[in-house]
């Protein structure tokens, strides 16, 4: 008998759920318990087994200790745990046991906005969390090509757009936890900087 018949683990934390006997032994009575079948990171916590039920505790509740490593993807996966006595003549108990991902890290750029025009160096800045894993780090891309990073927060990268060509570009920030999940966000923004030029060249700047 168990306490329950399905569970939700959230990734990289550990649970436990009870077990004890629906009937009284006649001898003593070693249960396992094992993944079955699913997600090898569902795994059983065996310091704790065999669970020895006893002509006189037989009926009282038991621990199994259950683990959901972190792994690198958002899936809420799934694994099957069998509990089972050796050659006893007791029908096997499972129970369903699903992983609640941490999911990915969320980041936003917070400078420039959207359609902002931009001329000049602009200091590109962008804040991220995770909620549970630590953010490692945060890349900047002009146009889809890697520009820079920051492992820091406040995170940023300063783009110097009179490299850049007039017209339409996208910024986009892709930020990375320590268990390797990424979260994404992306902005469009035009660069002008011919006004610069326009206003250096008729000031005489460039010595004509």
């Amino acid at each position: 008998v168990t306490d329950k018949n399905e569970m939700e683990i959230p990734e990289g934390k550990s649970l436990s759920f009870k077990v004890k006997l629906s009937a009284q032994p006649q001898v003593n009575i070693n249960v396992m318990a094992s993944r079955f079948n699913g997600d090898e990171d569902i795994r059983v916590i065996d310091d704790w087994l065999p669970l020895t039920f006893t002509t006189s505790n037989w009926d009282t509740y038991q621990s199994v200790f259950l683990q959901a490593d972190e792994d690198a993807d958002v899936q809420d996966d799934m694994a099957t745990i069998r509990l089972f006595a050796v050659d006893a003549g007791i029908s096997d108990k499972y129970i369903t046991v699903r992983e609640k991902d941490n999911g990915n890290p969320t980041v936003s750029i917070t400078q420039p906005k959207d359609g902002d025009a931009l001329k000049g160096e602009v200091v590109i800045t962008a804040n991220a969390s995770a909620a549970e894993n630590l953010i490692t780090r945060v890349e900047f891309y002009i146009d889809g090509k890697k520009e820079g990073f920051d492992i820091t927060a406040p995170y940023s990268y300063t783009w110097n757009t009179t490299n850049a060509s007039e017209g339409n570009h996208t910024i986009k920030a892709i930020a990375y936890d320590s268990e390797y999940h990424k979260g994404e966000y992306e902005i469009s923004v035009s660069v002008d900087n011919w006004h610069i030029f326009a206003v250096t060249k008729g000031n005489g700047v460039d010595g004509s």
